[in-house]
C-alpha cells in the first residue's frame, strides 16, 4: 500500500520557468528522507514551466489551467489535490535550504496545537527578510499603500507593522507570515478552509493566518528552517498600478469578511488554545 507523503508543496507558475527550475531543484536536493509531493499549477504558461518542473522532479504533479486565475484559486487547485500529512504553499521565487522542510515537518509533529508554520525567509544576499509581521491596521495600511509612504515609510507605524525589532533567532507565535512558504496541518486547514478566492491578489496569507488564530490554532515561526525568497514586491514599486488596485480590492474583501474593528486595530484574536 502506498504511503502518504510527509508534505505536499503547491507552487503556482505564471511563466516563471527559470524560477521553477531553481525552486524544484532545491526541494529535490534538500528534501532528505522526507516523502515530498510537489504540485505545479501551470496557469496557462507558454514558457515550458511544466516541462522544467518535471525535468527537475519526474514525479512532480502538474495541473494545467485553461484560463488565467488569481493566486488563491490556483493554489486551491493544488491544495485540493494534495495527499500529504501536511501541505502548503511554496512560491516559485523560493529556494529551499538544507533541512528546512524537515524542520517544518518536525515542528508540526512535535506541536499538535500549531496549525501553520513558516520558515525564516532570507533575501538573496543572506539577510533576513521582513516576512514576520503584525496584522495590518488602518494606519499601517495608509502608510504602506498610499502616497503617504513617501513621507512616512520607515517611521514608527511602518516599523511596528514590519516588526523591525523582531528576533529572528527565536521560535515564536506570530500574527502572520508571508505566504511565500507556509505549511499547514491538514486537519487545521480542513477546519478553517482553503485560501479565500474572493481575494484577487495578496492578503490571502493574512486572511489564512487570521482564520487560524480565530479557531485557536497557533501560527509559529521556525527560525532554523531557511528558505531564500526573491521577493519581487510588484505592488511596492509604483502606486496606482493594476496590482495596487487588486491589493485595495483584497483589503476591502478582507474588511467585509473580518469586520471593520479588525482592520481598524489589527489585533490578534484570542481564542481557546489547542493543546
Amino acid at each position: 500500500m502506498a504511503t502518504c507523503p510527509d508534505i505536499s508543496l503547491v507552487t503556482v507558475s505564471t511563466n516563471e520557468a527559470e524560477l521553477i527550475r531553481a525552486c524544484f531543484a532545491s526541494v529535490q536536493c534538500h528534501k532528505g528522507d522526507l516523502q515530498v509531493e510537489h504540485i505545479l499549477i501551470d496557469n496557462v504558461c507558454t514558457d515550458g514551466s511544466a516541462e522544467v518542473a518535471r525535468a527537475e522532479n519526474p514525479d512532480a504533479i502538474v495541473i494545467r489551467t485553461d484560463r488565467k486565475m488569481g493566486f488563491s484559486p490556483n493554489s486551491n487547485l493544488g491544495l485540493q489535490k494534495a495527499t500529504g500529512r501536511y501541505f502548503g504553499l511554496l512560491n516559485p521565487d523560493t529556494e529551499v535550504g538544507p533541512n528546512a522542510l524537515s524542520r517544518l515537518v518536525q515542528t508540526l509533529d512535535q506541536h499538535p496545537g500549531v496549525g501553520l508554520v513558516g520558515p525564516r525567509l532570507l533575501n538573496p544576499d543572506g539577510t533576513n527578510q521582513h516576512s514576520v509581521r503584525r496584522f495590518p491596521n488602518l494606519m499601517s495600511a495608509l502608510v504602506r499603500r498610499t502616497p503617504l509612504r513617501f513621507v512616512l515609510s520607515g517611521g514608527m507605524i511602518d516599523r511596528r507593522h514590519l516588526r523591525a525589532d523582531f528576533d529572528f533567532e527565536i521560535p515564536q507565535d506570530v500574527d502572520f507570515m508571508l505566504g511565500a512558504a507556509l505549511i499547514g496541518r491538514r486537519c487545521a486547514v480542513e477546519e478553517i478552509g482553503l485560501l479565500d478566492e474572493g481575494l484577487p491578489l495578496y492578503v490571502d496569507d493574512i486572511d489564512w493566518c487570521l482564520r487560524m488564530h480565530k479557531r485557536g490554532w497557533r501560527v509559529l515561526y521556525v527560525p532554523d528552517a531557511h528558505i531564500v525568497h526573491i521577493h519581487q514586491g510588484v505592488s511596492d514599486k509604483k502606486f496606482f498600478s493594476r496590482n495596487t488596485w487588486l491589493h485595495f480590492r483584497s483589503m476591502l474583501h478582507f474588511t467585509r469578511t473580518h469586520g471593520l474593528r479588525q482592520v481598524m486595530f489589527g489585533k490578534r484574536p484570542v481564542a481557546p488554545a489547542r493543546m
